[in-house]
């Protein structure tokens, strides 16, 4: 028996690859069955069939396809929605529950021809509901037997998360337990050392790990932070809120743990200041990166120090910006000199060429006119643009100083340039260790 004409149609078909997809493995026929399912049951000359086809896992209702139809539906452009199985359309009991409550809102007929399922009838509405209950049901009583599985298996002593914590691997003879990782295991004890023990904070750490490239990785501070934060370091795991001890041989002891977590609130009154070498200043006395501190006296203007947490002796950010800012300085003059010429180079070579042959002090610290009017006098072409571009390199190079950069411009020269700046506490003495290959770039 023919159904109501004049019926807006959406024939939905899915495939989980993109392979399948091209290839049309189950892509066409369930195509064809939908066409089909419209001609027998609904008159196909009145009745207006849209097939979406899909590329996509049915993990999340997030595909093309499905968002058109989804759009095309609160528009209500959309009568009646079919597909040939209930997982072509989604897998994920809370994806149906919601399409389901999209289509009534909406008046759409939902069809699908494998189940049988016509949500235009009462009991075709109460059969869908009752699979999504039973779902649901299945879904939670898996989950529930999952995580008593998972406590008990805590309860026996076993590690009962996923992966290993830096420090730690799967013992080969039974999986459940950890065994200590010597070589990551020493940088643990390190990382707690330095947080614990000298006060040193977690930025400053990650740019000592990355400096000595520690494990022949890249450290940043949500992975220091985590594994500061992590109590298996002192054997006790933490699962689903409840404390689980002796499921790992310790790296730490309990005190130094807690001690860690003091060190770390400590530090918290510097955030929003920024300090132009943070994890950059080194204390020559104990070879350690230096922390953070700020003063701010009743007058309110904000005063930063750098401190080391093992010789409790500090320096002021002024006094290296004082020592640094020259050299520092130099090497900027010489980096924009350099991209002033590579410049010039496309349009005036013969006038990047001569400005390339004099010397860089010429230019900082004053020019030989005779000089330089002798070699401009060996060019008859470009002559008046290589001396316009001579005075502006140099007025344009005596405009640069380091102590005139934004924090933001400072913050890549420090990272391009500078390993360490190395600092004598007794003397004030500041001396700078550069990255050798920026420096012969």
């Amino acid at each position: 028996m023919k159904k109501n004409s004049n019926k807006r149609i959406i024939g939905y078909c899915r495939e989980s690859t993109a392979i399948q997809y091209n290839e049309g493995f189950n892509i066409d026929d369930q195509e064809k069955r939908i066409k089909s399912y419209v001609e027998i049951y609904y008159d196909g000359k009145n009745n207006n069939l849209t097939i979406m086809r899909d590329a996509a896992s049915a993990k999340s209702l997030d595909r093309p396809k499905m968002n058109d139809v989804l759009q095309m539906i609160k528009e209500h452009q959309v009568d009646v929605f079919i597909v040939y199985s209930l997982d072509r359309m989604t897998r994920r009991v809370k994806d149906l529950a919601y399409l389901l409550d999209v289509f009534q809102k909406n008046h759409v007929q939902l069809l699908s021809i494998t189940e049988k399922i016509d949500t235009d009838t009462p009991m075709g509405r109460f059969f869908i509901y009752l699979i999504v209950l039973i779902a649901q049901w299945e879904q939670e009583t898996i989950g529930s037997r999952s995580v008593r599985g998972i406590i008990e298996s805590a309860m026996q002593g076993n590690y009962a998360l996923p992966g290993s914590p830096i420090g730690y691997v799967r013992d080969p003879k039974d999986n459940h337990k950890l065994i200590i990782k010597k070589d990551s295991a020493k940088v643990v004890k390190r990382v707690f050392s330095e947080v614990a023990d000298n006060g040193t904070a977690i930025t400053s750490v990650v740019h000592i790990l990355n400096s000595e490239n520690a494990l022949d990785r890249k450290w940043n501070r949500d992975t220091l932070a985590n594994l500061v934060n992590n109590k298996i370091y002192y054997g006790t795991m933490v699962l689903r809120g409840r404390e689980f001890p002796n499921i790992a041989p310790p790296l730490i002891t309990k005190e130094t743990y807690k001690l860690a977590q003091l060190r770390i609130k400590a530090t918290k009154h510097v955030k929003g200041h920024h300090y132009l070498f943070r994890s950059f200043v080194r204390c020559t006395k104990c070879n350690r990166i230096m922390g953070i501190r700020t003063m701010t006296p009743k007058s309110g203007k904000v005063y930063k120090y750098y401190l080391c947490g093992n010789c409790l002796q500090q320096i002021p950010e002024k006094e290296i910006i004082e020592q640094v800012n020259d050299e520092f300085t130099e090497i900027m003059r010489k980096e924009q000199f350099d991209e002033d010429v590579h410049a010039l180079e496309a349009s005036y070579s013969d006038a990047a060429e001569t400005i390339q042959s004099l010397p860089m002090s010429f230019f900082i610290y004053g020019l030989d006119r005779e000089y330089v009017e002798g070699l401009i006098d060996q060019k008859t072409e470009d002559r008046n643009k290589l001396k316009e571009n001579i005075d502006r390199l140099q007025a344009g190079l005596l405009e640069i100083t380091f102590k005139d950069l934004s924090y933001s411009q400072v913050f890549d020269f420090m990272h391009k340039y500078v390993r360490t700046i190395d600092v004598n506490l007794d003397t004030y003495a500041v001396s700078v260790v550069y990255k050798t290959e920026s420096m012969d770039a």
